[in-house]
């Protein structure tokens, strides 16, 4: 196989040879010779040409320059919250713990009873009461439209015999994200 330096002497050789020669007398075409008032409206029309680039460019440097400018406040902005969180973060740091929760006192509803007697029920445990009483078909599309938080503490107030039966009427997600609620939240 030949070189690609030989290769190409060989094809520049050879249209060498079928270009005609080239007569230095004949000058290359002029274009069409044009009228002074055509030469003046092309140049006129050059001229608003580049004058509407000009102004296009100059409208697009203002609105990167207007961007540029947007895009600094937001950095500095951010500076500025990152400076803010990492001084919380190191206030926090060098805070001491949190001292203990004190002691809970008795809720309202417990207050002022007599040693022994039995607390009023809770709004959930007479919302279980009531559901307790319904057909678990009308119990699972009645919860199913409640607050998930509010069904899942009924549910807990309910038997759970009761509550299994609600759930096995309700659509799979539903059921599996009211007892998710229920395993995760503590039994009162």
């Amino acid at each position: 196989m030949a070189s690609p330096a030989v290769l190409a002497f060989l094809v520049a050789a050879l249209l060498a040879s079928d270009a005609p020669p080239a007569s230095p007398a004949t000058p290359a075409p002029l274009p069409p010779a044009l009228s002074g008032r055509a030469l003046g409206e092309e140049l006129q029309r050059a001229a608003r040409d580049r004058r509407e680039e000009q102004a296009a460019l100059a409208q697009e440097r203002q609105r990167l320059e207007a961007l540029a400018a947007e895009i600094e406040r937001a950095r500095a902005a951010l500076r500025e919250e990152t400076a803010r969180l990492q001084a919380l973060a190191a206030a926090a740091a060098k805070a001491p713990a949190a001292p203990p929760a004190p002691a809970r006192k008795p809720a309202a509803r417990t207050a002022g009873l007599r040693p022994g007697a039995k607390p009023p029920p809770t709004p959930a445990a007479v919302a279980a009461r009531t559901v307790r009483n319904l057909r678990p078909e009308q119990a699972a599309a009645m919860l199913a439209h409640l607050d998930r938080a509010a069904a899942a503490a009924i549910l807990r107030e309910m038997r759970a015999a009761d509550a299994a039966a609600v759930v096995d009427r309700m659509a799979p997600e539903a059921g599996a994200e009211l007892l998710t609620l229920l395993a995760r939240s503590p039994a009162p």
